[in-house]
Parts: C-alpha cells; structure tokens; sequence
C-alpha cells in the first residue's frame, strides 16, 4: 500500500498485531546480547522449555540490550487491551 495511497485496511493491522502479542507473553529469562556466544545460551535454554512442554521462544528486546525467552500466556485475552 502505498503512502496516504486509497484502499482499505484491516481493523488489525501487523503492528497491532505485534502488540497483542507481545501483551500475551511472560518473560521466562534474560540473556545479555553482548555474550561471546550471541543468542545460544538463550536458544538453548528456550529448547530446554520446549522439552518441558511450554510454548518458548527467543525474542530481541532492543532497549536492554537483551535476548529474552519468552512464553506465550495462554490464559491471557486475545482481544485488544481494555481500559477501565
């Protein structure tokens, strides 16, 4: 699409989406990005969660500088966020 082009758009758009996504996750554990090994140590221990039977994978969070293994809260609203 482009810029100020016509056209409609979905209701839910990818950002929108993300953001969901993000709200429906629980952070299981922080590896700093700087480690000589890269994400590894946080692929591995994603893995390890995964045997365990959760829902893990490895996310870059940019403000800290940071791989995070991330859950997927199954128990979270799938809808967007409601303010009281």
């Amino acid at each position: 699409m482009r810029c100020g082009g016509r056209g409609t758009r979905s209701a839910r758009t990818p950002r929108v989406q993300e953001v969901e996504a993000v709200r429906r996750t629980k952070v299981l554990n922080a590896f700093p990005a700087g480690d000589p090994y890269g994400s590894w140590p946080a692929e591995e221990y994603a893995a390890r969660c995964r045997e365990r039977g959760q829902r893990a994978t490895v996310v870059m969070d940019l403000d800290r500088d940071a791989f995070l293994v991330v859950a997927v809260d199954a128990d979270a609203p799938h809808g967007p966020a409601r303010r009281p």
